[in-house]
């Protein structure tokens, strides 16, 4: 995997996973968090 210049938001969960987020990406919460 090559790192791009490019911005990426990066969402980091109560498991400790880290999950780059592109900008303008939606991404649903995690079932986990919802709960929380």
């Amino acid at each position: 995997m090559a790192l791009r210049p490019k911005r990426i938001a990066g969402a980091v969960r109560k498991d400790g996973k880290l999950i780059p987020i592109e900008e303008g990406e939606a991404v649903p919460p995690p079932k986990d968090d919802s709960a929380g």
